[in-house]
């Protein structure tokens, strides 16, 4: 874990950890000053990168054969849980990438909105090349290429059509179909479990390594996140204190 993770969300300045409120069953925080604001903002998108770190983590254990067996029911076809799992899994390793721009953009307060924040937007502002953050996000962002296709393909035509996943798959919802109409499979079922059990430790092992590159790339942007996180903390404190003696000196005797 990178140290960036406890000085962000164990920040003792931050507002959540004096003025978290409950109103109306619902949870609030009180922000009191443009520093509480800022706090606040850089752990909401930094806790969003963690939560999709260890979304994306259970997602490739997730991919294990036996973990199929123990819960799959006789209306799907384990070809189903399958194809759920493996792109369940790229869409999860993905997704990090998007949520690093996100807190990125709170970080340096580059005040666009989520939903205008792209790659090139990102990389080419002036206050994120300042830090030298650019070149590590297109480092990062490249290592995400090589599945970003994928995952494009899942999320625009409903599912991963690589090849060897939908032969598994058809031979799967053969057998599936075989055994509800009572009619002779095409395999034991016990040498189809060694295959469909080969064939996912197989993702597993290419998404392990995959997520372990991204994770690389993500330690050394948080390496120089962390001095833009000081940074922004000292120059926020000393505003406030030279607005506090302002207001002090003006004040009549």
């Amino acid at each position: 874990m990178h140290l960036i993770n406890n000085m962000i969300l164990l920040d003792e300045d931050n507002p959540i950890r004096r003025n978290l409120e409950v109103i109306d069953s619902k949870l609030s925080v009180k922000t009191e000053s443009d520093l509480d604001y800022y706090l606040l903002s850089s752990s909401k998108a930094y806790s969003s990168i963690t939560t999709s770190i260890e979304k994306a983590k259970l997602s490739i254990q997730l991919l294990d054969y036996e973990y199929i067996l123990k819960i799959e029911s006789k209306e799907h076809a384990k070809s189903e849980y399958i194809e759920l799992f493996i792109e369940n899994s790229i869409i999860r390793v993905q997704s990090i990438y998007d949520r690093v721009l996100i807190f990125i953009n709170r970080l340096l307060e580059l005040g666009i909105s989520n939903e205008s924040i792209n790659h090139n937007l990102i990389v080419t502002n002036d206050n994120v090349k300042k830090y030298g953050l650019d070149k590590k996000l297109k480092n990062l962002n490249k290592t995400c290429n090589e599945y970003r296709n994928i995952r494009n393909t899942i999320i625009h035509h409903d599912r991963y059509t690589e090849e060897n996943l939908d032969f598994f798959g058809l031979v799967h919802q053969s057998e599936h179909l075989s055994k509800i109409a009572g009619r002779e499979t095409l395999l034991k079922e016990e040498t189809l479990n060694d295959l469909s059990s080969d064939f996912m430790l197989d993702y597993q092992s290419d998404l392990q390594g995959y997520f372990e590159k991204i994770e690389d790339k993500l330690n050394s942007i948080f390496d120089s996140s962390m001095i833009v996180y000081a940074t922004k903390k000292v120059a926020y404190k000393k505003y406030n204190n030279s607005s506090q003696g302002t207001q002090q000196s003006c004040a009549p005797a």
